[in-house]
């Protein structure tokens, strides 16, 4: 996208399609939908998760360092964080190893520079603090969604 404000809406809208797609295939496949509590989860997912990684990708793109730098640590949190999130509901422990796997090698294939990928790793430390305020606050919504 040629604009930051732009890329969030562009981020909003690849979510949010990609939710509809979603529950369309869950209902052509089994025939039910998931409650309204679920999709209010998910389209807030969709809302701040376009608002941040919109931007991500428009930055990353950006001759701005630590824009850059900052949107490659976002990217590889997020793989990272959803191996932690699934070694923590599945009982199969290895199940999203390739997650953190492919979150350690972001920063080696989109930095431009061993300094940018090395910056970009120690960034998704604090960006994995992020994450995981993310998913509490989604477990939170989805709780107090349940009994809609």
């Amino acid at each position: 996208m040629p604009w930051p404000r732009l890329a969030v809406l562009a981020g909003f809208l690849t979510l949010a399609l990609a939710l509809v797609g979603y529950y369309a295939m869950v209902f052509v496949r089994f025939g039910y939908t998931g409650g309204s509590g679920a999709l209010l989860v998910w389209t807030v997912g969709a809302i701040v998760g376009g608002a941040v990684f919109g931007p991500a990708g428009f930055y990353w793109r950006s001759d701005r360092p630590l824009a850059r730098i900052a949107a490659i640590a976002l990217l590889g949190a997020l793989f990272v964080a959803e191996d932690i999130y699934l070694r923590l509901i599945l009982p199969e422990k290895l199940i999203g190893v390739g997650f953190a796997i492919a979150g350690l090698i972001v920063p080696s294939i989109f930095g431009r520079s061993w300094r940018e990928r090395a910056h970009a790793w120690l960034g998704m430390i604090p960006a994995l603090g992020l994450g995981a305020l993310g998913y509490v606050a989604l477990l939170v919504l989805d709780t107090l969604s349940a009994g809609m």
